[in-house]
């Protein structure tokens, strides 16, 4: 099993990386072939930038109270954004998961620009039912003390591109 590691890590120690003007990754093996590297959540900073999201109460109707969140993004290259697929994670003062969710954000961003929309995602208060997000959310907005962790999946350009971060 030692002998094993060693040689993993001689191995990898020959592969090189190589980014691509267009911003791709590659990794060269010894042997002159290569492998296309998909790209993660470390290298998504190079595309955009997650801004602290706008998270409030508000009242639908007189008798109907909703969460509202919305994430906010920076595009930080020369690509125009059209949409970006993210997950929240919504974590309470003990580190502890509260609600998950997932969703498209669609807001032409072009570089340097930021989401500007008023587009949100609504979680109603349903008086007849328990468990609902809203019972979970409500907590944490009114309190001011949510930690919304987002993490963006996947992004789609005007130029038709898209790329997918694991």
């Amino acid at each position: 099993m030692f002998g094993l590691a060693i040689y993993v890590t001689a191995t990898a120690s020959v592969a090189e990386i190589v980014e691509l003007t267009d911003g791709r990754l590659l990794k060269l093996n010894q042997n002159g072939s290569y492998k296309f590297i998909n790209h993660t959540n470390e290298n998504q900073r190079r595309y955009i930038k997650v801004l602290d999201p706008k998270f409030k109460i508000t009242h639908e109707t007189q008798d109907i109270r909703a969460v509202r969140f919305m994430p906010r993004f920076e595009n930080v290259q020369a690509k125009t954004i059209l949409g970006v697929k993210f997950a929240a994670t919504f974590v309470d003062s003990f580190g502890e998961t509260v609600f998950e969710f997932s969703g498209i954000h669609e807001d032409k961003l072009h570089y340097k620009e930021y989401t500007t929309t008023q587009l949100s995602f609504s979680f109603l208060e349903m008086h007849d039912r328990s468990n609902e997000p809203f019972e979970k959310l409500y907590p944490l907005v009114a309190l001011n003390n949510a930690n919304v962790v987002i993490t963006v999946n996947a992004i789609s350009f005007a130029d038709g591109e898209i790329i997918k971060f694991e």
